[in-house]
């Protein structure tokens, strides 16, 4: 499964997106540290500056939300 992320940065206009295994005996071995797991964010108005990056899972403020940190 996918989960994808768009955002305006000062950057310009960004596309984050995140795998999920659908099988949960993956789930940890996906995770970097903690609750971060690796991602790919797609910069739409320069694609010069994509990137690798992480994808935080926890509690920011709504339940379960997921914000990009870099």
């Amino acid at each position: 499964m996918y989960h994808a992320i768009e955002a305006n940065t000062v950057f310009g206009k960004t596309l984050s997106l995140l795998y999920v295994s659908p099988n949960e005996e993956d789930w940890e071995m996906q995770r970097l540290y903690g609750n971060n797991i690796a991602s790919y964010t797609v910069n739409l108005s320069d694609p010069d500056l994509s990137e690798f990056g992480d994808i935080a899972v926890g509690q920011f403020g709504m339940s379960g939300a997921l914000i990009r940190i870099g």
